[in-house]
């Protein structure tokens, strides 16, 4: 069954030609047929339609019937508020965060009918969903499967990362891999000339230490975990486009094990790979608008408990 989309949203990630955006992924989608796209400013939503041979709808127009639904355009609240009057969607597909901040994410929630699907890319990436689970399914090579059936124990984890978009990233993940967080204290803060920063500590159910330590890198995006294990140490590198396994032994950790490189570059494939799926069989949503609301709990977390 060929499903249909439209994109509400061209500029950046929504359709614009130069990166890997959500148009490009509909557009590449052998499940999935672009009826069009949208934007308030005319001229950015006709090159969208240009480039991804599609429509150009004005968003007066409501008479299509999209089965899915691209919410890229930056005032999340706004155009949720126009899909939840004019369509019918199946599945909404959207970035992250949802909404700007813990209330805003909540009524999104509260006045949308469809399933959200939010594009959280270290949930949809097949590597950095083995880590998650327990990390067991990575070990594949012969030399680590005697180590598949041991008894895995997390001892602390390092994230590093340079903007606050990333922090609230690294708190998804955070949360995909060790659960619920317990508690948090705010150690430090970075300034950079326009984002202010919070390094904090955390303890998590599946882990009794998280050290999440900003950086001021305005020229470039660093984001990178390191998990200390039993087993060895797992690494995220270059913004998650490799793991890393080094084998922990009686005399210390040594250079041995594996590097892999990671899906990352394709994330918004996999997305509407995942979407096309579950508007056909079915099943659960990868990251959803209530693990993004989760997020912003955890955010809150660690901000008041700074301010007291």
């Amino acid at each position: 069954m060929m499903h249909t989309a439209i994109v509400i949203g061209c500029e950046g990630i929504g359709a614009d030609t130069k990166e890997n955006s959500h148009a490009q992924a509909i557009f590449e989608n052998s499940n999935i047929e672009l009826l069009g796209v949208m934007d308030q400013d005319l001229r950015t939503a006709r090159r969208a339609a240009r480039e991804w041979k599609t429509k150009l709808y004005d968003p007066s127009v409501t008479m299509i019937t999209p089965k899915i639904i691209a919410v890229t355009d930056p005032d999340q609240k706004k155009t949720f508020e126009y899909v939840n009057n004019n369509f019918d969607p199946w599945l909404i597909v959207t970035e992250f965060p949802l909404g700007r901040n813990y209330q805003e994410c909540k009524e999104i929630i509260e006045n949308t009918d469809a399933p959200i699907m939010v594009n959280c890319v270290r949930r949809y990436e097949s590597k950095h969903q083995d880590i998650a689970k327990a990390m067991m399914p990575i070990l594949s090579t012969k030399t680590l499967q005697k180590f598949a059936s041991s008894k895995h124990q997390v001892y602390s984890c390092n994230v590093v990362y340079s903007s606050p978009l990333d922090c609230l990233h690294a708190l998804d993940y955070m949360s995909f891999c060790f659960g619920k967080l317990m508690t948090a204290k705010v150690t430090h803060m970075v300034k950079s000339k326009n984002n202010q920063i919070f390094g904090f500590v955390a303890e998590y159910e599946g882990c009794p230490q998280v050290t999440f330590s900003p950086i001021d890198s305005e020229q470039i995006q660093i984001f990178e975990i390191d998990i200390y294990t039993n087993l060895g140490k797992f690494s995220i590198e270059t913004g998650g486009e490799n793991v890393r396994f080094r084998l922990s032994e009686s005399g210390g950790i040594r250079e041995f094990g594996y590097s892999r490189k990671t899906n990352i570059d394709k994330r918004l494939s996999l997305v509407y790979s995942r979407a096309a799926t579950f508007l056909r069989n079915g099943g659960r949503i990868n990251c959803t608008a209530k693990d993004a609301l989760k997020v912003w709990q955890d955010y809150n977390t660690i901000h008041l408990n700074h301010q007291e």
